[in-house]
């Protein structure tokens, strides 16, 4: 089986970055406090474990623009399409709306 790098396939239409990241909601997350730093009030964590979570979107990693997606299924046929309804550069910020 052959994997693609995704940085090869997606290029963020907002900002041009190519790197995407699943965001989930109600995540239970746990890691092992390791040590503190007395005079800092800090602490230090070993590796951060996440079970459950409900999927909310994929999202390039540096700007948070969503992929019109809905699961891995969707975001795999997306990344294969060649004439994406959004490619890089169509994106155009929202026009303020003023009031009156």
């Amino acid at each position: 089986m052959i994997a693609t790098e995704i940085a090869d396939v997606f290029e963020c239409p907002k900002c041009g970055h190519h790197q995407v990241e699943e965001l989930l909601v109600n995540v239970t997350q746990t890691s092992q406090v390791l040590s503190m730093f007395e005079k800092q009030n800090r602490l230090h964590y070993g590796a951060v474990t996440a079970e459950d979570g409900e999927f909310a979107a994929f999202q390039c990693t540096n700007c948070g623009w969503k992929l019109p997606v809905v699961d891995s299924g969707s975001l795999c046929e997306y990344l294969q399409k060649t004439d994406r309804e959004c490619k890089p550069g169509c994106y155009k910020e929202p026009a303020n709306e003023s009031s009156a």
